[in-house]
Order: C-alpha cells, then sequence, then structure tokens
C-alpha cells in the first residue's frame, strides 16, 4: 500500500499541484489571472473542447462492432 501512495504522490498528485500553483504566476512569479483570462478568450477553449469531442467519440468508437 505505502509504495503505491508514494508513487501517486510523486507522478500524479505533485505534477497537478505544480500545474495549478504554475498557472496562477506570470513570468515573474506574481500572482496572476492573466493566463485564465486568456486561455477563455481565446481559440484554446475551442481546441480543448475539439480534444474532448475527440475523446469521446474514440470512446464510444471503442465499443462499436
Amino acid at each position: 500500500m505505502i509504495p503505491y501512495v508514494m508513487w501517486m504522490l510523486l507522478f500524479v498528485v505533485f505534477p497537478i499541484v505544480l500545474i495549478v500553483y504554475y498557472s496562477f504566476r506570470d513570468i515573474d512569479g506574481n500572482f496572476t489571472l492573466a493566463n485564465y483570462k486568456i486561455f477563455f478568450s481565446s481559440t484554446y477553449v475551442l481546441m480543448t473542447l475539439y480534444s474532448f469531442w475527440y475523446a469521446f467519440f474514440n470512446y464510444i468508437n471503442m465499443f462499436s462492432d
């Protein structure tokens, strides 16, 4: 049990926490919401939706014969 928990913390939880932490920082390390403003006001949202749609389509296609 302990090796599994250590592995999950090191390779799953810690990287996600770092991504969230750095997403709220600018190039100088100051707190900012500008990164999210850019993300939600550009084509990144469209690309993200296409990515989810593609993943959903492939998941559904996996069960068809």
